[in-house]
C-alpha cells in the first residue's frame, strides 16, 4: 500500500505541476509582450527561465515530500495523499503567484522603457496592440 500511496501523490503532484506551468506558459505571453517590446527572443528566454524555475521549485518540492510511513488502513493511506497533495497545491500557488508577480514587474519595467525608442519603432513606439502575436513568444 505504500508504494501505492506514493506513485499515486507523485502522479497527481507531477500532473499538477504540468497543468499550471502549462497556464503560465500560455497566458504569460500577452505579459512578455508588453514587457519586452515586442522583442521576441528576449521574451522566450524569460518565460523559459521561469517556467524552468517553476517547475524545479514545485516537482523538487513533490518528489521531496513523498516518503510517508506505511499507513494502518486504507483511510490513513487517503489521508496522507490528501495532506501531500494538499501542501503540494500551496506550494503551487505560492510559486504561480510568484511567477505573475514576476511577469507583472517585467510589465511594468517594460512600460517605463517604453519611452526609448528602439531602432525600428515608430514616432509613437511600440504598443501591445501592434505586437505580431502569432510570432511572438509562440
Amino acid at each position: 500500500m505504500l508504494i501505492a500511496i506514493q506513485c499515486a501523490y507523485l502522479a497527481i503532484g507531477v500532473a499538477l505541476t504540468v497543468w499550471v506551468g502549462s497556464t503560465l506558459r500560455h497566458n504569460g505571453r500577452i505579459f512578455l509582450v508588453d514587457a519586452f517590446q515586442g522583442d521576441a527572443a528576449l521574451g522566450q528566454a524569460v518565460k523559459r527561465l521561469l517556467l524552468f524555475g517553476f517547475y524545479l521549485i514545485n516537482v523538487g518540492y513533490v518528489t521531496w515530500t513523498v516518503s510517508t510511513p506505511n499507513p494502518e488502513n486504507a483511510r490513513v493511506a487517503i489521508e496522507r495523499v490528501t495532506e501531500k497533495v494538499g501542501g503540494a497545491l500551496v506550494v503551487l500557488g505560492i510559486t504561480y503567484f510568484f511567477v505573475v508577480f514576476a511577469f507583472r514587474r517585467l510589465q511594468e519595467s517594460g512600460s517605463e522603457r517604453s519611452g526609448q525608442m528602439r531602432p525600428g519603432q515608430g514616432a509613437t513606439g511600440w504598443s501591445p496592440e501592434s505586437a505580431p502575436l502569432g510570432k511572438v513568444l509562440e
